[in-house]
Formats: structure tokens, sequence, C-alpha cells
């Protein structure tokens, strides 16, 4: 059985790449906490469920200027003022490659999940608190700009 710690380092590892690959932005390993109370940075927030032997979920919080950085790196340059629809499908696009590379690398290992669902919500001053556990989160604070990775699952024995 595949131990917390290996799906904690394999999303992390995945977000450090495809930071690399897409963005161009290095980030450095991740400082991992446990917390049952969460305070998100004001910008966007994507949200994905997973079921199988995996569930739970993910949630990738990004500051508003490293959302507008991102989009500027994925539109070719051009400044994003507003963090609009558009700007958001490619933000999620982006989160979507390192849950789905996550996801295949896990499956690989013989863990399989399926996404369900997911969202986005954009908005400031958010707090989520876990009743049952606390969550993994790893926060990448080497960035000028923020982003942090939400990490809460459940793993169903075979």
């Amino acid at each position: 059985m595949i131990r917390d710690t290996d799906i904690v380092k394999t999303f992390n590892k995945n977000a450090i790449e495809i930071f690399k690959q897409v963005i161009h932005i290095d980030l450095n390993d991740g400082r991992v906490s446990l917390d049952s109370e969460i305070i998100f940075y004001d910008g966007v927030i994507v949200v994905v469920a997973l079921s199988g032997v995996i569930s739970g979920q993910i949630m990738i919080n990004i500051s508003e200027e490293l959302a507008k950085l991102i989009c500027l790196k994925l539109m070719g340059g051009v400044p994003v003022v507003n963090i609009d629809r558009d700007a958001k499908k490619d933000i999620f696009s982006l989160c979507k490659l390192i849950i789905g590379n996550s996801c295949a690398s896990l499956y690989e290992n013989g863990v399989s999940m399926n996404v369900t669902s997911y969202g986005i919500i954009q908005g400031r001053d958010f707090d989520y608190m876990v009743l049952d556990r606390k969550a993994t989160i790893i926060t990448y604070e080497d960035l000028s700009e923020k982003m942090g990775m939400i990490i809460l699952l459940n793993t169903k024995e075979k």
C-alpha cells in the first residue's frame, strides 16, 4: 500500500516539474505541514474531488498576482489585468496537468483514482476548517507570489 508521504511527494514533484516545463517558473521543494484550519491566499482556488483507492480533495491556491503571472506566460506575454473566465480556464489547465500527472504517477504504483468533479473559487478571505482530521498543506514560499497545495485524502485498503 502506498504511504501518505509518497502521495504528498508525488504531488509536490509534479507541481515543481509542471511549473518549470510549462511556465518556466522554478519552485523549490514545498514546505509540508499539517493543520485543520486553512487560510487561503487572496486569489484563485482550484478544487478537485477524487474517488477510488484514494479519495478526497486537492485544492491548489494561487495568489492573484501569481495567477496573473501564470496567465501572462500562458498567453504569450499578453498582460492580464483581471482574472476573467479565460484566465481561470488557463489556471485550471495548469492545475489539471499537476493533478493529472500526479494521478498517472500514482497509478503506475498501483493506486487508481478518478477525478469526479472540479471547480474554481475566486475571492478574498477564505477560511476552511477540517473537522475530522488534519489537511496536508504544501506551501511554496520561495515565490515572490504565493502558492499552496492542500491535500485532503482518504486511502482505502485494496
